[in-house]
């Protein structure tokens, strides 16, 4: 099994031994057969001086890479230190590939990626209790998929929403905040929302159309009306009645 940090098994009790030159307090670095002195607690050390055991308070552990005796020992003394190191879980950074084959729960505010997050095709992006909400590419399309019950909204707090070709940039769909909606063809802008209805550019072809009604009491006729202007004045209106006249 794999650990992220010392393991079980790993360094428990590691052993280190110096010979001694003459009033040599501090003993670090690589000991008579090259292990570098290294412990993680000094609760967990002990020190013996030619097979004695020190009492703490005559030797200072704090550094985690060294030892110093509180009397300078003689040359040619023994002097051993044997560290006890637990199992500990990892603190601190990566700078190697880590591969996780189970879940990974991670509890916190907020989890901070500085880098890329590469998902595979069909591997998704699951939100919700109840995966309600899918981001994923199927191997050839991109999906963003309400699975919930609820709707699928886009907001903004900044000016718009917008549909654009990526390469030229054209726009699509423009959704102006407190504005127009505007809708394109190829780049060009052909129909907008207005503060009064729509506003076309170019031609309107339409199978059938309904232009105003306006509901009528029973002495009042209800009518249907449609005119065409020219810059100045009405070229052509028609209109009808409830009994069926109609005229220009």
């Amino acid at each position: 099994m794999a650990y992220i940090g010392k393991s079980p098994g790993e360094g428990v009790r590691s052993r280190f031994i110096y010979t001694a030159t003459s009033n040599q307090t501090t003993f670090s670095g690589s000991d008579d057969h090259n292990r570098t002195l290294s412990y993680v607690d000094a609760e967990f050390t002990d020190v013996y001086l030619n097979g004695l055991k020190l009492d703490k308070s005559d030797y200072t552990a704090t550094s985690g890479t060294s030892i110093i005796l509180g009397a300078g020992a003689s040359a040619g003394d023994n002097v051993e230190v044997i560290a006890f190191d637990t199992f500990s879980v990892f603190s601190g950074e990566f700078s190697q590939d880590v591969s996780i084959g189970g879940n990974l729960t991670v509890n916190g505010v907020t989890t901070t990626i500085n880098s890329n997050i590469a998902l595979g095709d069909n591997e998704k992006i699951l939100l919700g209790d109840s995966s309600d909400l899918q981001i994923y590419h199927d191997g050839s399309n991109s999906n963003i998929f309400e699975n919930g019950t609820g709707s699928l909204t886009l907001q903004t707090n900044g000016l718009k929403i917008g549909l654009a070709k990526a390469s030229p940039f054209e726009w699509m769909v423009e959704a102006i905040v407190d504005g127009a909606v505007n809708l394109y063809y190829d780049s060009a802008q052909k129909l907008a929302t207005t503060s009064t209805g729509i506003d076309v550019t170019g031609t309107v072809t339409a199978d059938a159309a309904t232009v105003g009604s306006t509901a009528s009491s029973a002495a009042v006729h209800s009518y249907t009306k449609l005119e065409v202007e020219s810059s100045s004045h009405t070229a052509l209106q028609l209109s009808g009645s409830t009994g069926g006249e109609q005229w220009i």
